[in-house]
């Protein structure tokens, strides 16, 4: 008795480029359902972390009338005071080279927006002493305005083009923290360049679209407010 062994044919190269392209097109529909929720979990978790900056700075400066002694960044000082969410804290790694080698991360990572490995060296959060006449340096920009120790601003970095147009508006209108005074969009102001933009808050989506850039370099945004919590 002869045995015959049946031949198992295997995927040709035709096949199994079908196969790996339609596996291809599956993953592109998944991901056009995931990344938008993904995207809008992140700009949740930046107004929650905005909102708990913002709310912590305040208790740490409560009565006093203003921010008296500080370096253009309050950064590494308010790491050490427990004012920001230790969380996000980078120290002395992923290339932080900010004051006492501390940096603070949003929730867009160190390598913010540009889709870079790199760290921001700055971090991509920092809170800025917008005392007026306090030259660009120590990773904070320069404030626009003519403002007095009385106000800080949380100065985010490293934001795509897509984060920025959503973050600017989205942190400015009503349910963000109170007390907003302005917002800078790579330097800048809303409520200091009338005719430039709509010279009014909340900041509108065109006037962040047309602020925001695309370019490698990722976007900078400030949020200045108050020092003392609003009287209602």
């Amino acid at each position: 008795m002869i045995l015959r062994h049946k031949r198992v044919r295997g995927f040709t190269l035709t096949e199994l480029a079908i196969v790996i392209g339609v596996i291809g097109i599956l993953t592109a529909a998944i991901w056009t359902f995931i990344g938008p929720a993904y995207e809008n979990t992140r700009h949740q978790q930046l107004a929650e972390q905005l909102s708990t900056v913002v709310n912590h700075v305040r208790a740490l400066y409560a009565g006093q009338a203003g921010i008296s002694g500080a370096a253009a960044t309050l950064t590494p000082q308010l790491v050490t005071q427990g004012a920001i969410p230790t969380n996000t804290v980078r120290s002395g790694a992923g290339g932080c080279t900010n004051n006492n080698n501390i940096c603070v991360d949003g929730p867009w990572g160190p390598g913010g927006g540009t889709n870079s490995a790199t760290a921001i060296a700055s971090g991509s959060l920092g809170v800025c002493d917008w005392t007026a006449g306090v030259p660009a340096g120590a990773n904070c920009a320069t404030q626009p305005n003519s403002l007095t120790s009385q106000f800080f601003a949380v100065e985010l970095r490293g934001l795509s083009f897509a984060s920025c147009v959503v973050i600017a508006p989205q942190n400015s209108a009503s349910g963000a923290p109170p007390g907003l005074l302005d917002v800078v969009i790579n330097g800048v102001s809303i409520m200091g360049a009338p005719g430039v933009v709509a010279h009014s808050l909340p900041v509108q989506f065109g006037d962040a679209k047309n602020l925001c850039n695309s370019g490698p370099g990722g976007n900078t945004v400030d949020f200045v407010y108050r020092l003392q919590q609003p009287a209602y």
